[in-house]
């Protein structure tokens, strides 16, 4: 029932980021706090990309209202401070070794991870 402390788990990298602070929204370009599903600053682990029109990717991070962790796709502009870590929590492990590929390219190893951070600023690049 209880995974014993001495069973290691499979190491899982994966980009990390922060989401906006704030960002423009509707076509009056009012200014709103992060995302629908996570506040403003909130870390979110990319743990896979949809690369066929390099616009969404999936993240795992806490909710802005109830606070656990859950899976969203989110647009690559809404991300910044890119950069590569390890998942430590377990929470974080599980739902990141639960995605399915349904099309998407799912980090499992550093070297995917790797990848995916130096395609992410392109994709963020071709926004603007």
């Amino acid at each position: 029932m209880y995974e014993s402390i001495d069973t290691p788990k499979p190491e899982l990298w994966a980009v990390t980021a922060n989401i906006v602070k704030t960002r423009e929204f509707g076509s009056e370009k009012e200014r709103r706090n992060g995302t629908r599903f996570f506040s403003g600053g909130a870390k979110v682990f990319v743990v896979a990309v949809f690369c066929g029109a390099c616009v969404d990717v999936i993240v795992v991070g806490r909710h802005r209202g109830s606070k656990k962790y859950i899976h969203s796709v989110v647009k690559v502009n809404l991300l910044e401070n890119l950069r590569l870590n390890p998942i430590y929590s377990p929470k974080v492990h599980e739902l990141a070794s639960n995605i399915s590929e349904n099309g998407a390219w799912v980090t499992t190893s550093k070297q995917d991870a790797q990848e995916i951070l130096t395609i992410l600023p392109r994709w963020q690049a071709s926004w603007v």
